[in-house]
C-alpha cells in the first residue's frame, strides 16, 4: 500500500542507508538532506531511497507541498541563475534570475505550486536590509512585498507558508541592542501583501519546509536563547499576535503534521545511541508514538510533504 494511503508504520522501522538503491522518485512524502545527500521517502512505494547527487554548487533548500518538486539554490556567485524548481520524477529544471544586489538564502513553493516566497539580503544598500520577495512560477515576475533592519540567515530557517497559502513566516537575524549582538533571530508572519501580522524577537520559526504551521493561523516557533536540554517552544497566532508557550520536553521538534508533532532523539538524550531515532506525540507531547530510525546515526534537516505524509 503507498505511503499516501498509509503513512509510516507504527513499529518504527530502521532505515539502513547501508541498503537503500540510488533513483528517482515520482514523489516524496518526505526528504532527509545532510551533507549533500539526500534520503527521501518514496510515496508511491513507501520505502527509502537516496535521491540522485545534485551537482556541485546546488544546495537543497525546500520540497514542495505535493512532493513532486523540490528548490534549490546556486552557490556560484558568477551566475545570474540563482533559484530553480527541479520535479523529482524527470529532473527538469526551471530557473529563476536574482535582481542584481539581491541574494537568495532560503526559499518555498506555496502549497498550490504558483508561487515561491523568498528571504534574501540586499547588498545594494549601504544599511543591513532582509527582505521576502513573491517570484511567480509561471511569469517570472518578482515582487518584494516586506523588508526590514537585518539579514537573511545562512541556514534552512527562513521562509514558510501557512497551510492555506494566505501567510508567510519569516526568520531573519537582527541587532540586538540589549544583547550587543547581531545574531539572534526574529519572526515575522505577513500576508500576501506584505502586511506584518505578528513578530517575534529571539525566535525562529521550525525548520522543516512545510511542517511550521500547527494551523492556518498558529505558527510553531523555537525560543533561541533557552537552554537547548530544555528547550522552550511558542506558538503564534497570527490573527491575534498572541504567544502560547509548551511545557519544557526532550528532544528536538521537527515538524507538525495532521495535528502531531515530528520529534527527533537528541544526542544529550541518548549520547551512544547508534541511530537515529524518530517519534511522534499529540500536540501537547504525550502519546509517543514511533516512527522510524536511520542507521547508523545522523543529523539532517527535515523537508515534509504534508499532502501525502500522514501520520
Amino acid at each position: 500500500m503507498a505511503a499516501a494511503e498509509r503513512g509510516m508504520p507504527g513499529d518504527a522501522p530502521e532505515v539502513r542507508l547501508d541498503l537503500l538503491e540510488r533513483r528517482r522518485v515520482r514523489r516524496a512524502g518526505l526528504i532527509l538532506h545532510e551533507s549533500g545527500h539526500s534520503m527521501a521517502l518514496d510515496a508511491d512505494r513507501g520505502e527509502f531511497v537516496f535521491l540522485p547527487a545534485l551537482r556541485p554548487g546546488l544546495g537543497l533548500l525546500s520540497l514542495s507541498h505535493d512532493g513532486r518538486s523540490v528548490l534549490l539554490r546556486e552557490h556560484d556567485a558568477s551566475t545570474s541563475k540563482t533559484l530553480c524548481v527541479m520535479t523529482l520524477a524527470e529532473g527538469e529544471e526551471q530557473w529563476f534570475s536574482a535582481p542584481r544586489h539581491e541574494d537568495y538564502q532560503h526559499a518555498v513553493l506555496s502549497p498550490d505550486g504558483t508561487v515561491i516566497a523568498v528571504i534574501a539580503t540586499d547588498d545594494g544598500v549601504d544599511t543591513d536590509v532582509v527582505f521576502v520577495s513573491l517570484i511567480d512560477v509561471r511569469t517570472g515576475e518578482h515582487r518584494r512585498i516586506w523588508q526590514g533592519e537585518g539579514a537573511a540567515p545562512l541556514s534552512d530557517v527562513g521562509v514558510c507558508w501557512s497551510p492555506d497559502g494566505r501567510l508567510i513566516a519569516a526568520s531573519y537575524l537582527y541587532w540586538d541592542e540589549e544583547l550587543d549582538d547581531d545574531d539572534q533571530f526574529a519572526t515575522v508572519v505577513i500576508d500576501r501583501s506584505g502586511k506584518a501580522l505578528a513578530s517575534r524577537k529571539r525566535s525562529y520559526a521550525l525548520n522543516a519546509s512545510n511542517a511550521a504551521w500547527a494551523g492556518d493561523r498558529e505558527l510553531l516557533c523555537l525560543d533561541e536563547f533557552d537552554d537547548a536540554s530544555n528547550p522552550r517552544y511558542v506558538t503564534i497566532d497570527a490573527a491575534t499576535g498572541d504567544v502560547r508557550f509548551s511545557e519544557p520536553y526532550a528532544g528536538i521538534l521537527e515538524g507538525v503534521v495532521a495535528g502531531r508533532r515530528i520529534h527527533r532523539v537528541a544526542e544529550y538524550e541518548a549520547p551512544s545511541a547508534q541511530v537515529s531515532e524518530y517519534y511522534t506525540t499529540d500536540m501537547d507531547g504525550q502519546d509517543r508514538r514511533p516512527l522510524f530510525t536511520l542507521s547508523p546515526r545522523l543529523q539532517p534537516r527535515l523537508h515534509i510533504a504534508p499532502e501525502l505524509f500522514i501520520l
